[in-house]
């Protein structure tokens, strides 16, 4: 295993906030005292929030060992982030790194059921701590474009990230968490450090893992994610679902019953 990740530190993703959870459906929201109870919990039990910066930097020098940490991350740009888990965050002394589908601000920030940042929200935020990185212009399905539409989704979302913050812009976001070999050697060939991806593929530089926190987590289950079992849990499904034989030869079968109902 790479020496980069030898020293566990959960990278937690969110997506919507809401005011309550029975408002919404969909297993990427959480409701904003949920998500207080968890920032609470990791306050109270001594973990260090980083930046991803932070985290990658630590784990390269080798000045991370025996540190308890995590880093926030935050998926799509909504509104809420700012007016329910921003307040949340500065009461803990928390910061996380913001993942903006570039096309999507502004055009999309007055429909009424997915409100997101403007331009100028984005400044504050960025002026206030919170880091920005691309989650692409349009957040497609990387894998069904070609080469040339991926180097455009990815290096135009960057440059015009860069132009309006007035920083570089290190990290990506896989739109869905899909990459392949192909995507992860576009994007650090378009100038990304490192790229963030769910909990599917091999675990490297360009498919960092990251463990989606929602409504149904209970504390049991979010300290568990904290903890390095979790990800040699993941692996060991990863394995069993990707890798065992019995899988193999069952998956195209099920592939072709599951077409012929189509």
């Amino acid at each position: 295993m790479n020496n980069l990740f030898s020293w566990y530190v959960p990278i937690l993703l969110y997506h919507e906030i809401s005011s309550d959870d029975s408002t919404r459906e969909g297993s990427d929201s959480i409701s904003v005292e949920h998500f207080e109870r968890q920032m609470r919990y990791l306050y109270e039990h001594g973990y260090q929030c980083l930046s991803l910066t932070e985290y990658l930097r630590s784990a390269q020098q080798g000045t991370a060992n025996g540190r308890k940490a995590f880093v926030l991350t935050f998926d799509d740009g909504r509104v809420d982030f700012l007016t329910l888990a921003y307040p949340v965050l500065r009461r803990y002394g928390f910061s996380a790194t913001m993942f903006v589908v570039i096309d999507y601000l502004e055009r999309r920030n007055e429909k009424p059921d997915a409100p997101l940042l403007t331009w100028e929200q984005v400044s504050d935020l960025s002026g206030a701590g919170i880091a920005f990185g691309s989650h692409s212009c349009t957040h497609p399905h990387l894998q069904s474009l070609s080469s040339d539409q991926i180097r455009y989704e990815l290096s135009m979302s960057k440059q015009h990230l860069e132009s309006r913050l007035g920083q570089e812009i290190s990290f990506l976001s896989y739109p869905f968490g899909e990459s392949n070999d192909e995507i992860r050697k576009i994007s650090a060939e378009v100038g990304y450090k490192a790229a963030c991806g769910v909990t599917r593929g091999e675990l490297g530089l360009y498919n960092l893992w990251r463990y989606t926190c929602n409504r149904e987590d209970t504390p049991l289950t979010f300290a568990f994610k904290l903890t390095r079992w979790f990800q040699y849990w993941l692996r060991l499904t990863n394995w069993i679902r990707d890798k065992t034989p019995f899988v193999k030869f069952v998956q195209p079968i099920k592939a072709m019953l599951l077409s012929r109902f189509d």
